[in-house]
């Protein structure tokens, strides 16, 4: 029993580190660069601060996609949101000389 109680104690405390650590990871430049993405879901100031309008934001992107709806912002979501995700990498291409993107439907 003790054992048990042990194993699920070190298991918490390891997804709490792995939590933060994935908090950490993402840098005030890309906050702010996500910030700014999500400003077609009314996102707020990009200011490089997570607040609610922040966090509603990003459940209305991940909505429209079919993700799973969160308030979290992981690195893996951070990258997806600003398209460097191998997942959203290969669907957008830019325009050369051109400020637009085009939706690439093949890899």
């Amino acid at each position: 029993m003790r054992t048990m109680i042990f194993k699920i104690a070190v298991l918490f405390v390891g997804v709490s580190i792995a939590d933060a650590k994935a908090q950490q990871a993402i840098n005030q430049t890309d906050l702010e660069a996500v910030e700014e993405k999500l400003q077609q879901y009314d996102a707020g100031p990009v200011d490089g601060i997570w607040d609610e309008k922040s966090a509603a934001a990003l459940r209305s992107y991940q909505r429209d996609r079919g993700l799973p709806e969160t308030d979290e912002l992981t690195p893996e979501l951070s990258e997806r949101v600003l398209r460097r995700h191998p997942v959203t990498r290969a669907q957008w291409q830019t325009v050369e000389n051109m400020d637009c993107e085009a939706w690439n439907h093949g890899p």
